[in-house]
C-alpha cells in the first residue's frame, strides 16, 4: 500500500475515537501539519471526514 494512502487510512480511526485537532492527527501520523490538512482535505472531498 502507498504510504499516503496508508496515512489517509489511519486518520479514520484516530477521528473515531473522538474530536481531534489538526496537531493531534499530525503528532499521531508523524508528519507536518500541512501534510495532516492535505490528507484530511481529500478524506474530506471524498466524504469521508
Amino acid at each position: 500500500m502507498s504510504q499516503t494512502v496508508d496515512r489517509a487510512l489511519s486518520i479514520l480511526p484516530l477521528l473515531a475515537e473522538g474530536p481531534a485537532d489538526l496537531g493531534r492527527v499530525a503528532d499521531r501520523l508523524g508528519v507536518h501539519k500541512s501534510t495532516a490538512l492535505r490528507l484530511l482535505r481529500t478524506l474530506h472531498e471524498h466524504g469521508l471526514v
